[in-house]
């Protein structure tokens, strides 16, 4: 949370409960769980439509076909996305390694 103690609002995305009630005790701004609700929506929503600044991608590994294009949503225009962690092995690290340093949305 030192993006919270530098001043930032700062919106939790996350599948397990308990994490999510860490991030609030913690100070999260806003927690998502993203497996039952629209995390893009509520960003949205949250930004008043303008998107994060910053998205910081945790999961990585296996699961970076869904959390990668989804952290890209989440980004405004011209924002960034910061990849914490590493890659699966194999095809997947090739195929997602040039998409995260192109991404731009257009609105």
């Amino acid at each position: 949370m030192l993006a919270k103690a530098s001043g930032a609002d700062v919106a939790i995305i996350d599948t397990v409960a308990h994490s999510l009630e860490v991030a609030r005790v913690l100070g999260a701004d806003l927690t998502i769980r993203s497996d039952a609700e629209d995390a893009a929506a509520a960003v949205r929503s949250f930004t008043d439509g303008r998107g994060a600044d910053v998205v910081f991608e945790c999961a990585g590994g296996v699961s970076m076909p869904q959390t990668l294009p989804l952290a890209t949503q989440l980004a405004r225009r011209g924002g960034k996305v910061v990849i914490v962690g590493g890659f699966d092995a194999g095809r997947r690290a090739s195929r997602w390694s040039g998409s995260a340093c192109r991404c731009r949305r257009s609105r």
